[in-house]
């Protein structure tokens, strides 16, 4: 029983964590780099159904449609987003305008518990839990930048740093108390 419930312990701090704390904002000025700030994902489309990220590096398929570098489609309210077109604007509300004209909006969805999506690569699919759209009073569309990763190395370094010195530390004084208890247990030997 002891051992059954040790393993699932084990189980539980050896989980997948995904941070979706917003990460840094770096400015490429290329027309079809957008970075979200605040909550949301992008919707595209996969040969396995919609998947969901927040990694904003786009292209254009040779049919003009807005694309993932590995092909995929980036979806908007009607679809896919085709652009046909040389000036291409996206507002901070997703809208897609080409040349002064409207083509699509972005959609752009959030979860209330992102945790809940099965982590594919670089996308996310969707769990049981069902999308809304973003409220873009509190999200924004950069264009012209790629968010950036929310994970410091020199901070989780040093942290994991710390907790490798606390594990010594600790298993430092269960070595203490074992060899306390062997001398006070030869001690009452020597008693009797």
């Amino acid at each position: 029983m002891a051992q059954a419930q040790q393993a699932t312990e084990s189980e539980k701090t050896t989980g997948i964590y995904t941070s979706f704390d917003q990460g840094r904002i770096d400015y490429t000025h290329r027309s079809l780099d957008l970075a979200i700030d605040g909550e949301g994902f992008f919707v595209i489309d996969t040969p396995l159904g919609e998947r969901f990220t927040r990694s904003g590096s786009f292209t254009l398929t040779e049919a003009g449609l807005l694309s993932t570098y590995g092909g995929n489609l980036v979806l908007g309210a009607g679809g896919p987003i085709t652009i046909q077109g040389e000036n291409i604007e996206v507002a901070p509300d997703g809208k897609v305008v080409v040349d002064g004209e409207e083509m699509d909006r972005l959609k752009i969805v959030a979860f209330s518990d992102p945790q809940n999506l099965d982590r594919q690569g670089n996308t996310f699919a969707p769990s049981n839990e069902q999308y809304h759209e973003v409220d873009f009073g509190h999200t924004q569309i950069v264009q012209g930048a790629l968010e950036r990763s929310n994970v410091n190395p020199i901070d989780e370094m040093v942290e994991m740093i710390s907790l490798h010195r606390g594990f010594e530390a600790s298993q430092r004084g269960i070595t203490l108390q074992t060899e306390a208890s062997k001398k006070l247990m030869e001690r009452v030997g020597d008693l009797d």
